[in-house]
């Protein structure tokens, strides 16, 4: 199932309930029985615990209220390994608490415990990071036995990716960010066949220029939309309607 297609063609700034709405039916599309969203500013994203954020975060999610106020009163984001492990890493991260490749300590384990009660027991992670400390994180988690689960990450990790870039972009909209960029002719080019899942190398070859050149020009594009990943370049680029998919 793409659901990419579908999500790119909209734009424009997005309301939390309309976020949650669309989280929710497109996680559950893919498989995935609950999910969470924090984002905000950091001071220090190294720190794993509620202070970590400049001010109180916005969060949008679909756990049990139960296990959100557990959660926050025993400050379970200092342990969390999903929260720590994820900060030390820009790539999505796989947890499952019933795998034995995850090494947990005793308090991570007396975590793990609690969050069983909730089904809170595998899922995969993804960090967005933007300009001045701009951070978010997106929580996919799934009910499943484990072999569903590693299904689902194989087949669907890389659009959920795509579409938390995309939804971060989105929910922290301004009018004033699409008044600021302009992209040059070849700058577009160059994310245009990003997003359509180019190399630097084929982009090249197609366009007739050096890959040194197209990655000049990409790297332009990213400082202008203040971005540091291709990727977030590109979802970027399609939310301000600056390129067509």
């Amino acid at each position: 199932m793409d659901v990419t297609g579908t999500l790119l063609t909209d734009g424009g700034a997005l309301s939390l309930d309309e976020a949650r709405r669309t989280l929710t039916q497109i996680s559950n599309q893919l498989g995935f029985d609950q999910f969470s969203y924090v984002g905000g500013r950091t001071f220090n994203a190294k720190f794993g615990t509620q202070q970590m954020w400049v001010k109180t975060p916005t969060i949008i999610n679909t756990f049990a209220p139960e296990w959100i106020n557990l959660y926050h009163s025993n400050d379970y984001a200092r342990v969390d390994p999903a929260i720590s492990e994820t900060l030390r890493r820009r790539l999505p991260y796989v947890w499952d608490a019933e795998s034995p490749y995850l090494h947990l300590d005793s308090e991570q384990r007396r975590f793990f415990s609690v969050a069983h009660d909730f089904k809170v027991m595998r899922g995969l992670t993804i960090p967005v990071y933007g300009p001045m400390g701009d951070f978010a994180m997106f929580s996919y988690v799934s009910f499943g036995a484990q072999n569903q689960f590693e299904r689902l990450v194989r087949e669907f990790s890389g659009q959920l990716h795509l579409a938390s870039i995309y939804f971060h972009q989105r929910i922290t909209l301004s009018e004033s960010d699409e008044a600021e960029v302009e992209l040059s002719e070849r700058e577009r080019e160059v994310l245009y066949w990003a997003a359509a899942g180019k190399t630097s190398g084929e982009t090249a070859t197609i366009i007739g220029l050096t890959e040194k050149t197209v990655h000049f020009h990409l790297y332009k594009a990213m400082q202008k939309l203040e971005v540091f990943s291709k990727p977030h370049a590109v979802a970027k680029a399609i939310l301000l309607g600056l390129i067509q998919p």
